[in-house]
């Protein structure tokens, strides 16, 4: 998809994990396991590795969603063979179904009464609508099995 833009707009910086062009449209991966070759390490704004720490999946998370809540950005996660717009998320604690703030913070994990977090992307799996609701885990899960699947974030530029 980064390729096609860039084509489509005539300008393919060498190397980079953002691009812009020349209609206003920036694209760049945000999350998924880290790029070979690339700099910094290839790390992404929101970099996922089979070893992170559930503080490290909830900080994931927080990012994303505020990603997804910029008026101006789209995010495309790439899976299984398929590229499909992000369109929610939601989240809350089990078993007291208390929802988190803002789709992220954690406050509720501190409680002893809860059991855990569900994190969940509305996507599709087939075609464009929006169908599914997708845990987290198996978002993270299609991006740690293989480092060609990431999300990534279209935004208008001024």
């Amino acid at each position: 998809v980064m390729q096609a833009l860039r084509r489509l707009a005539d300008h393919e910086p060498p190397n980079c994990m953002q691009a812009c062009f020349g209609a206003g449209v920036s694209v760049r991966f945000l999350a998924g396991r880290k790029l070979v070759g690339a700099g910094k390490d290839g790390k992404l704004p929101i970099s996922i590795a089979a070893a992170d720490t559930e503080a490290e999946v909830e900080q994931q998370w927080i990012l994303l969603c505020s990603e997804l809540q910029k008026s101006h950005t789209a995010l495309i996660f790439h899976m299984k063979n398929h590229y499909a717009l992000v369109f929610a998320a939601r989240s809350w604690a089990t078993p007291s179904a208390a929802p988190e703030p803002n789709c992220g913070a954690s406050a509720s994990m501190s409680d002893p009464n809860t059991t855990g977090v569900v994190r969940q992307l509305l996507t599709a799996r087939k075609g464009q609508r929006p169908a599914v609701w997708m845990d987290w885990a198996e978002a993270r899960a299609t991006m740690i099995k293989s480092v060609g699947y990431k999300i990534m974030a279209v935004s208008r530029v001024a």
